[in-house]
């Protein structure tokens, strides 16, 4: 008696939080439950491929209508349940609570997209993964399996299959944490200053040695799904399943964040499962980069009666400056700082303000996260990075002796047998080799990037777009002890990812007024070039 009221609490909190009673489910899913992951994972997708997923395999590669991903890979209880609901057992009525062995064939078949090739319950028995789901499930002689118990198998299945059709090599960064700690095993890898690692932006004395100046650098994180960080294909497969066939609600911490960099549509639809994500965010998520900006935040609040949680969710193209129009940023904000004070002690002001490089980098970005109290989950997605502008605005001086250095005395000339070498008379001629002097020093020293100098830039700009450039700022706090952002829930995560996207914006305004006002300065000169 005392066991059961001691299990009874966790029961009801897996069915609120993770939509999956799992005192419902069959003994023999509860046995294989119990099994290591990497056990569990071999499993289903072993069982998957017996069931020769081929409707699945090709809606994963394709994932381009809605109908597809609806029909092969929504992930919430809602969706299963109304597919239950039109399969028929062998009384020909439609199911009730449980199913028996003939209505999960109709189900797998006409819904769920296995076992293509099955036209009757007999076909179906003939399929050893059906008959081996079937004793798993619980659904064989008259008996009949759960709700629960399928809706778990579906889900898992879909994995197996998503895993037999092949992943690939994946940048997925996983962090729990709490007030106390950041869990280790996973993706975090702390901040160093000169190789040594520390555990805060506010460094002491002791800590920051004799650079008085520096700075906690943020170092490569792991990433869970890369070769990388593993010795062997079977160790990146071992990952896939104990990552995957794991259960959000077991994982350590009071916050979870998952982010993942530049996913394949395959890896989307997994972690759909995983998550219990519905359509409308799959398919956004599979075509990120072609996704227009867009917020759903009241699903979560309509559904929060349903058995699986719901997410909210938001996608916009984001920015980030490059490290040049950072430092370039700063040295004009130093500049305008100076003039300032300048100004205020001697009524006087430099009027030409310094150079500012440009360099502004966009991609795709996505942002969900649960309602309070139900997972305690946010996860985020970024796209390909690419160069929006990259351009500076330096002026070639009209002076004489900025003139002189522009010319080129290192070329040969053309000279005489006798050595004799005429020079310009003319002005005309003088103007004219004037001319093309600045016309040689602009072509050598090209402001604009054209298409060539886009494409040479891509290696830089997905520099610029990687995880640990885009999320810095959060990756140091995570590393501080008892910051705000560690004590704080899910949704200030969620917060703090929005205010560092909006932020950026902020820094590009910044940015290109800084520019336009070296440019109206410039204009606003008579002998401007």
């Amino acid at each position: 008696m005392e066991r059961e009221e001691s299990l009874e609490p966790s029961f009801t909190r897996t069915k609120t939080l993770h939509g999956e009673d799992h005192a419902e489910l069959s003994p023999a899913l509860v046995e294989l439950k119990d099994k290591p992951l990497a056990e569990q994972g071999a499993w289903w997708r072993e069982t998957a491929k017996k069931l020769t997923p081929f409707a699945i395999g090709k809606s994963a590669e394709l994932a381009l209508d809605y109908d597809s991903l609806g029909r092969y890979f929504n992930g919430t209880s809602m969706a299963l349940d109304y597919v239950l609901d039109k399969c028929k057992g062998r009384d020909g009525v439609q199911s009730s609570d449980c199913l028996d062995n003939e209505a999960l064939a109709q189900a797998f078949v006409e819904h769920v997209g296995f076992m293509v090739d099955v036209r009757s319950l007999k076909d179906a028995s003939d399929n050893e993964g059906f008959v081996e789901l079937c004793r798993k499930l619980g659904a064989h002689g008259d008996q009949k399996a759960s709700r629960a118990s399928v809706r778990y198998a579906v889900r898992r299945l879909r994995l197996g299959a998503l895993l037999h059709l092949g992943i690939g090599e994946q940048n997925i960064y996983q962090y729990d944490y709490n007030n106390e700690e950041v869990f280790p095993g996973k993706s975090f890898v702390r901040p160093e200053i000169d190789g040594r690692e520390v555990s805060s932006r506010r460094l002491s004395t002791r800590e920051r040695g004799p650079d008085a100046e520096a700075k906690p650098r943020v170092r490569k994180q792991q990433s869970m799904m890369a070769k990388f960080y593993l010795d062997s294909d079977d160790e990146l497969d071992r990952r896939f399943h104990e990552y995957l066939f794991s259960n959000p609600h077991d994982w350590p911490g009071q916050v979870h964040w998952v982010h993942a960099h530049k996913p394949t549509k395959t890896m989307v639809l997994a972690l759909g499962q995983q998550h219990h994500l519905r359509i409308h965010a799959q398919g956004l998520l599979c075509h990120l980069q072609a996704a227009h900006p867009q917020h759903n935040f009241g699903a979560a609040r309509a559904r929060k009666g349903l058995a699986s949680h719901d997410w909210f969710l938001m996608t916009f193209p984001a920015v980030v400056l490059d490290e040049q129009a950072k430092k370039s940023l700063q040295n004009f904000q130093n500049w305008e700082k100076a003039a300032v004070e300048q100004a205020r002690l001697n009524h006087e002001v430099d009027d030409e303000p310094p150079p500012v490089q440009v360099g502004v980098v966009t991609y795709a970005g996505a942002l969900l996260w649960t309602s309070r109290n139900r997972q305690d989950t946010v996860m985020s997605m970024t796209g390909d990075a690419e160069y929006l502008g990259k351009w500076n605005n330096e002026v070639m001086s009209t002076s004489p002796v900025s003139w002189l250095r522009t010319i080129s005395c290192c070329q040969r000339r053309k000279r005489r047998l006798d050595g004799y070498e005429t020079l310009a008379q003319d002005e005309k001629d003088v103007e004219k080799f004037q001319a093309e002097t600045e016309s040689f020093g602009r072509k050598e020293s090209t402001t604009c990037m054209d298409a060539i100098s886009l494409y040479s830039n891509e290696t830089q700009a997905a520099h610029e777009g990687s995880f640990e450039h885009i999320f810095q700022d959060i990756l140091l706090l995570l590393a501080e002890n008892n910051s705000l952002l560690r004590m704080g829930t899910h949704v200030q995560l969620a917060c703090r990812i929005l205010l560092t996207w909006t932020l950026a914006y902020m820094q590009v305004v910044e940015l290109y007024k800084a520019a336009i006002s070296r440019m109206q300065y410039h204009l606003a000169q008579k002998d401007h070039p």
